[in-house]
């Protein structure tokens, strides 16, 4: 985003409509396919980043920023959340998102205070001498400064900071077998 303010260049804009996954893009918006967010949620529920979802659709965090990656998978999960499920299985045929036969049981209390003892215990990326020395990978923010997003919901949270340890992990794996092939 080169003109700061979230806003996307022209360019940046003609680069991201010609994405498969990008059904309609904006200086300030992106509207993605259904048969993307479908595969994103199908593959985080699997245990996928998120970050490395977006990329491999050639949507770097360089260029669209990991809040937005934060925000669509907050947002997707809050429409799974909705239909009594937390899952999205499959599109029907006017772009909509069917849950699927099984829904998944509410959180539990215990699954709940889980949740609340994760909050109050923000994930610190360790630092490495190659991590403080890489000054051109943008460093995820303190998990602890991060607004609990849309209304309070504590699995925004999790995502969020989740989002930003993956994230992180990856960057060291990478480093680390750079260092590796180096020897």
């Amino acid at each position: 985003m080169c003109n700061g303010g979230g806003a996307f260049s022209p360019e940046e804009v003609e680069y991201l409509r010609s994405l498969p996954v990008v059904a309609e893009a904006t200086s300030r918006r992106i509207t993605y396919t259904e048969s993307f967010k479908h595969n994103c949620m199908r593959r985080y529920h699997a245990g996928e980043s998120p970050v490395e979802l977006f990329r491999e659709a050639g949507l770097d965090p360089s260029l669209i920023g990991y809040k937005r990656i934060e925000r669509c998978f907050a947002r997707w999960r809050k429409i799974a959340c909705r239909m009594g499920t937390d899952r999205l299985v499959s599109v029907d045929g006017n772009g909509g998102v069917v849950p699927s036969a099984s829904a998944d049981v509410a959180p539990s209390a215990e699954s709940a205070e889980v949740a609340r003892s994760a909050v109050s215990q923000p994930v610190q990326p360790p630092q490495t001498t190659e991590t403080q020395s890489n000054a051109t990978l943008p460093a995820p923010r303190n998990a602890a400064e991060v607004p609990i997003l849309s209304g309070g919901d504590v699995r925004d949270l999790l995502i969020a900071q989740q989002v930003r340890r993956i994230d992180e992990l990856e960057r060291e794996v990478a480093a680390l077998r750079a260092e590796l092939h180096r020897k």
